[in-house]
């Protein structure tokens, strides 16, 4: 799995964040580049442990890439990005990212 894989996931946010995003230009523009900045393997502030594990899983194309801006990034709360995805040859879709506050995980 890459992360240009992962691009193509739906994007959701949570109920806190989508009342943020309504109507505020800077905060959506913030939301691009952040997710710009996931996209090209800039996690934000994560712990290394949490590093390699996003390193491991998208290796073994499956589990979830976690990443973690805070408000240094212009955001008015720290936000999570986590991507979850399998590589199932099933048919079932497994693949999504979430966008969601520090108060919503």
């Amino acid at each position: 799995m890459t992360l240009d894989q992962i691009r193509k996931n739906p994007v959701f946010l949570s109920g806190a964040v989508v009342k943020t995003y309504q109507n505020n230009e800077a905060f959506q523009d913030t939301i691009s580049k952040i997710l710009e900045r996931f996209y090209s393997g800039d996690f934000g502030a994560i712990p290394p442990e949490d590093m390699a594990a996003n390193v491991s899983d998208l290796s073994y194309s499956q589990g979830r890439i976690v990443a973690r801006y805070t408000e240094a990034d212009g955001l008015p709360e720290d936000v999570y990005i986590i991507a979850y995805f399998c590589e199932d040859n099933s048919g079932v879709d497994y693949n999504y990212t979430s966008i969601l506050y520090t108060t919503d995980y």
